[in-house]
């Protein structure tokens, strides 16, 4: 076998002549030798991104936060919840709510009616006109009025109204009409009480007050017939109290009476002063004298006995 090249080497198989060499690769084809086939190198992978740690008051702050918004929506659903059951939403009015207010906002427009107007329909039927004729049945007639206690038809009114007569005749507020006698008198407190004969069915008597309870300024109404004038009614107040007055032709004063200013006049005594109760507290005796010509006209100050004085005694008189 021939040497092999120091630069190659033989390859194949035998030939006509022997070995038929076959080239190799030669030193003068690859000047450095065989050389082997350059490997790729894999390409170096990314190198990761750092990781960016936080620090410890850094998450604490970010737990903070969470807490916070936490605490806050639980207390505002909370805060909900309670003021729904403490402060529920207000229902719908209905329909008879509506009508109660209408009402209620009708009646405070309305303006309210005058205590008189009630009082007058509550004493009207108590309230008489009494007519006497003095000295003989055919004497002049004097006016006055009169309050009914009870259904009997007792009667009590100023005694200056009846003394003297010869007759007397009561009306009542119905338009019925009798004759009556004097039952009992206090001449010191000018006061008599009559009794009607045939007093009407259903005769409705005043209620008795307790003038221990006036005080000064407090209002009063007087019903009576001043001038003829049936069944009127003035108002005022309690103007004075514990008075006396002197009456001509009496030896003694009147004392312990009441001092008003409703409007009185002839006619008027006998009549009802009456709070606003409604219940009688005195009985109309008198006016002040107006002055030197005597004239008996109403200057703003009347005077009537207590009902107490009047022997009504909070009770009625039988």
């Amino acid at each position: 076998m021939p040497p092999a090249d120091g630069y190659g080497f033989f390859t194949g198989g035998p030939g006509p002549g022997g070995y038929s060499p076959t080239m190799g690769t030669s030193k003068a084809d690859r000047p450095y030798g065989r050389m082997h086939e350059p490997v790729a190198e894999p390409e170096p992978e990314a190198a990761p991104a750092p990781v960016r740690r936080r620090s410890f008051w850094q998450r604490a702050r970010e737990t903070d936060r969470r807490e916070v918004l936490i605490t806050l929506l639980l207390v505002t659903l909370g805060a909900t919840l309670i003021g729904g059951v403490i402060n529920p939403a207000p229902r719908p009015f209905s329909q008879r709510q509506i009508d109660q207010i209408a009402q209620l906002a009708i009646a405070s427009a309305t303006p309210r009616a005058d205590p008189g107007i009630g009082l007058y329909q509550h004493l009207r039927p108590s309230v008489v006109s009494v007519r006497s004729r003095l000295g003989t049945v055919d004497g002049p007639e004097a006016q006055g009025s009169g309050v009914v206690i009870d259904e009997s038809g007792n009667i009590l009114t100023s005694l200056h109204v009846v003394a003297g007569a010869a007759r007397i005749r009561v009306i009542f507020a119905n338009g019925a009409e009798s004759v009556a006698g004097i039952v009992s008198q206090t001449p010191q407190n000018d006061i008599a009480m009559i009794r009607a004969a045939t007093p009407p069915r259903g005769l409705i008597p005043a209620v008795i007050g307790d003038s221990r309870s006036l005080r000064v300024g407090e209002q009063v109404w007087a019903i009576g017939d001043p001038f003829g004038l049936s069944a009127s009614m003035s108002a005022g107040v309690v103007s004075g109290l514990g008075r006396s007055i002197v009456v001509p032709g009496r030896q003694q004063p009147l004392g312990n009476l009441i001092q008003f200013d409703a409007a009185v006049n002839p006619g008027s005594s006998g009549g009802p002063l009456v709070n606003a109760k409604g219940d009688v507290v005195g009985i109309v005796t008198g006016i002040a004298q107006t002055g030197p010509t005597g004239r008996d006209v109403f200057a703003g100050i009347g005077f009537a006995t207590t009902i107490e004085s009047a022997g009504g005694g909070g009770a009625p008189i039988q």
